[in-house]
């Protein structure tokens, strides 16, 4: 799922003219001490924040297709 989201974030701010994006996990994921069903820690650095819009976009998308109308 990580590498999933961070292929999205550098795709979407790629779109958007950023020419760097680094994507993070913390928490839980890399200390290895999750639970199944838990969430996913993770954090976006890069010069400008003018992408995020569309990612949050972009995400929407992704979770209306997978529960349909």
């Amino acid at each position: 799922v990580f590498q999933h989201v961070a292929k999205l974030i550098r795709h979407v701010a790629t779109v958007e003219g950023e020419e760097e994006v680094l994507v993070y996990r913390f928490g839980s994921v890399p200390l290895k001490t999750y639970l199944p069903h838990g969430d996913l820690d993770l954090t976006a650095f890069s010069a400008d924040d003018k992408w995020l819009q569309l990612l949050k976009t972009r995400l929407e998308e992704q979770v209306s297709d997978c529960t349909g109308p």
